[in-house]
């Protein structure tokens, strides 16, 4: 392990910015699809046909809860795959129906599925009182994890179930905490702790997951990056048999299932588990969504071998994050490259790391123009160069440079290329009273042999242009203005 990378993972919560807890978190959350297919036998009144149905499909968000391999999701979302309740194998065989019966039908009437709705409707409800009941179906569940952009096959270790309501609208027997514990295969994963504090109203909630909305956008590409809505924790619920429940009013969308609901510490205060829905329309109703709060999921998680936030990648990760967000993009780079050598699947990896690089970069670029000597701290964003770059210096009233006295070197910016040799000496002879005498020094100015053990030039030596005003009287000190062609350009206070 990198040495200080231990010491960056224990960076205290309240030293964090938002924008580090959250990209603490999200190398640990995870798309989770629960796919069922199936082959089904059925009559459709001219004989058995057997056919491969479309899978159902399911999909929610997960996270690492240890590094080694654990997840946490709802119990919801792998309910299809792990106990494929009746009303699956319904859809199931809906499905068949569909494909065995209704659409050959109407290909033989040389009709397209919606080009007669009414004939359409009666052939499938024919075919259903026909062949629904005496289908007999073979299923095949999978519980997968996209992690990284790869698929890696999810074992469920232990399930809660979901919270469900019978006819009556009363709890069911199995009404449970809608939570599951899955493992996928052995390997170094990140992770995410649980908060070991209280939740107050008013503290801070950011949710991480894969909405659907997101995932199916026809004006976005198939990529697979984790969604962020923020908001607080606006009250305190109980569901139906009486377990605690945070309501947030960040957003949350289909898809949210099972995501981690983070606060400013990059601690899991909740996991969500439901939102509202309108009553007539069934649309979700924004503000009002709720989460399990993380003392139930460390309660669910006791006898189970996870251990909460244990992960080798974490400490490398975190340091990563600490070095870049300090301006430390070289040992930032070094603690990245270690992290994806640790968990190279791990999708956000790469992007920091991308970025950490593309700053080393530009920091090596200013060092080997200007030297070490100069570069101190962050290099200054480019957007920056034009007006620091051209702060007015004192005027000596004879035209020549004015002393430097009381003038400090602040930052430091990459110029446009230094002109030639040749170049040069034209400006100097273009430049000059008259045009021809190249000894004038009005227009530029070398610094004194002395400047520099006086400390008044910092190594490089930089050029300096100065303006020549009409009179030749004195002259304004600017330095490198955005049309000029010096190399180095040094911001400067009076």
């Amino acid at each position: 392990m990198i040495a200080g990378a231990s010491l960056a993972a224990t960076k205290p919560a309240s030293a964090l910015t938002v924008q580090e807890a959250i990209l603490r978190a999200t190398p640990a959350v995870v798309l989770v699809t629960s796919e069922v297919g199936a082959e089904v036998t059925m009559n459709c009144g001219t004989g058995p046909v057997t056919i491969q149905t479309a899978p159902f499909i399911e999909t929610g968000t997960g996270w690492f809860i240890d590094g080694r391999g654990y997840l946490v999701t709802n119990a919801h979302v792998v309910e299809p795959a792990y106990r494929q309740p009746p009303w699956v194998a319904h859809e199931l065989k809906k499905k068949a129906i569909e494909q065995a019966c209704v659409d050959p039908e109407l290909k033989a009437r040389g009709l397209m599925p919606g080009q007669r709705p009414d004939l359409e409707e009666r052939i499938r409800r024919e075919a259903s009182q026909r062949a629904l009941e005496t289908a007999k179906l073979t299923s095949s569940p999978q519980i997968t994890v996209l992690f990284g952009g790869k698929k890696i096959p999810a074992e469920v270790k232990k399930f809660s179930p979901p919270a469900s309501l019978d006819a009556t609208g009363q709890p069911t027997k199995d009404f449970g905490r809608d939570l599951a514990l899955l493992q996928v295969k052995d390997g170094v994963y990140p992770a995410l702790s649980l908060t070991g504090r209280a939740v107050n109203v008013g503290d801070s909630v950011h949710i991480l997951g894969f909405p659907g909305v997101v995932m199916s956008h026809e004006l976005l590409n198939r990529s697979v990056q984790a969604s962020v809505t923020s908001g607080t924790a606006s009250a305190f619920q109980k569901d139906a048999i009486g377990q605690d429940m945070i309501q947030t009013d960040a957003s949350a969308a289909h898809g949210n299932s099972g995501g981690p609901a983070i606060t400013n510490d990059g601690t899991v205060i909740g996991v969500l588990t439901a939102v509202t829905l309108a009553g007539s329309s069934g649309s979700i109703v924004q503000g009002f969504n709720f989460l399990i709060p993380a003392k139930d999921v460390s309660t669910f998680l006791a006898g189970t071998p996870a251990i909460p936030g244990q992960s080798r990648f974490n400490d490398v990760w975190y340091a990563g994050l600490a070095a870049y967000f300090e301006g430390g993009y070289a040992a930032a780079v070094a603690r990245m490259d270690q992290g994806q050598g640790e968990a190279p699947a791990a999708a956000a990896v790469p992007v920091g790391l991308g970025d950490a690089r593309r700053h080393a970069l530009e920091r090596r670029r200013v060092r080997r123009h200007v030297g070490p000597s100069l570069v101190e701290g962050p290099v200054p964003h480019p957007a920056g160069a034009g007006d620091r770059a051209h702060r007015e210096r004192p005027e000596s009233g004879d035209g020549r440079r004015p002393h430097p006295g009381g003038i400090r070197h602040q930052s430091v910016q990459v110029a446009r290329r230094r002109p030639s040799r040749a170049r040069r000496r034209r400006r100097r002879t273009d430049s000059a009273p008259g045009g021809s005498d190249p000894d004038d020094r009005n227009v530029l100015h070398e610094p004194r042999r002395g400047d520099q053990r006086k400390g008044l030039v910092s190594p490089p030596q930089a050029r300096l242009s100065q303006r020549s005003h009409p009179e030749g009287g004195s002259g304004r000190l600017d330095e490198c203005p955005p049309s000029g062609r010096d190399e180095v350009a040094h911001a400067v206070d009076r």
